[in-house]
């Protein structure tokens, strides 16, 4: 697989985008949710002061395929099969009730994700670029980057993967990090509106094809990001 890299100025660009990328569809798109009790959160380390809701956090991750958008190339080895369409990860938050002895994620599990086979390749190159990404930055400010880099990883976060929905009817809420954002931008986020009583879905930033997977900074290829975004909408429902 050929990835275009990414400059260190698309690195940094998320961090401007900050809470003002969000986009909040609202009450428009409601997921219905299973039946279950309420249960109530403690902080996570990495919230800050960010007080939790009412709701314990849910986490899974959904991986579809865009059959109206080609993925695999025109012509050589990888032709070999079909194409299935271009492939969308998406992560959601939700409420949910916490049950007895589950254990909340840690934030290394927002890089590392198996999914099916088709997706293996794929999710490689996404964990490769964002541990990278961080290891960079980290090690800019810091002679021990790569220290912390582990400390973090291994920190407990609120989600719980896969938990048993809440019941109640949630507005949906679509997230993009911003250009050169990594996948795992503002996952704090999504935890906390997720406790809050709302869904939080994203997607990562992906290349216009399998040959080229790092998504460049052209407005043809900002529209094919915007074209998952669209397509997690329709597919985000718990």
């Amino acid at each position: 697989m050929v990835t275009r890299e990414r400059s260190h100025k698309q690195r940094r660009a998320h961090v401007l985008c900050g809470w003002g990328t969000l986009i909040a569809v609202s009450a428009l798109l409601i997921c219905r949710m299973q039946a279950g009790e309420l249960a109530r959160n403690t902080p996570a380390l990495l919230w800050g002061d960010l007080q939790p809701g009412r709701y314990a956090v849910g986490f899974r991750v959904l991986y579809k395929h865009d059959l109206t958008r080609k993925w695999s190339p025109s012509k050589g080895p990888k032709r070999a099969t079909p194409d299935r369409g271009r492939p969308i990860r998406i992560s959601v938050w939700f409420p949910a009730v916490r049950a007895e002895g589950t254990e909340t994620m840690r934030y290394g599990d927002y890089f590392h994700y198996e999914g099916p086979n088709d997706f293996r390749e794929i999710n490689y190159e996404i964990e490769k670029y964002d541990r990278g990404s961080w290891l960079e930055d980290l090690n800019e400010v810091s002679p021990n980057g790569t220290d912390i880099f582990a400390k973090l990883c291994a920190t407990p976060v609120a989600a719980i993967r896969n938990a048993r929905p809440a019941s109640g009817r949630f507005p949906v809420v679509l997230y993009a990090g911003g250009l050169g954002s990594r996948a795992d931008a503002n996952v704090e986020l999504g935890e906390y509106l997720a406790s809050h009583g709302y869904i939080m879905a994203t997607v990562p930033q992906l290349g216009p094809s399998a040959e080229e997977t790092s998504l460049e900074t052209t407005a043809g290829e900002a529209g094919v990001h915007v074209g998952d975004l669209e397509f997690a909408l329709g597919s985000s429902r718990c």
